[in-house]
């Protein structure tokens, strides 16, 4: 099943995962119909938000769960920038 991005237009809850106004979501289509007017699927709304500053992009599987897609991979904490000064020895 494909998915769809929407955004989240309410405060929302999905499980254990809560969800501000202005995220965006990317989940199957299922998952984005059952959350009806909490969110906008418009890609016009979807573009907005994704363009803003500290914007949030949370990718759900098709039972609703985080993924954990939107998480920083970095164990250490840091961004994952190899070019910044986190843990460089001098």
């Amino acid at each position: 099943m494909a998915n769809k991005k929407a955004r989240v237009l309410v405060d929302t809850r999905i499980g254990d995962l809560s969800l501000q106004p202005n995220d965006v979501i990317e989940a199957p289509t299922s998952v984005i119909k059952s959350l009806g007017d909490n969110v906008d699927a418009n890609k016009a709304a979807v573009a907005f938000c994704i363009d803003q500053p500290g914007s949030r992009v949370v990718v759900l599987n098709d039972s609703g769960n985080d993924s954990d897609d939107d998480q920083d991979d970095d164990p250490n904490g840091g961004d994952g920038d190899p070019d910044d000064d986190q843990g460089d020895q001098q």
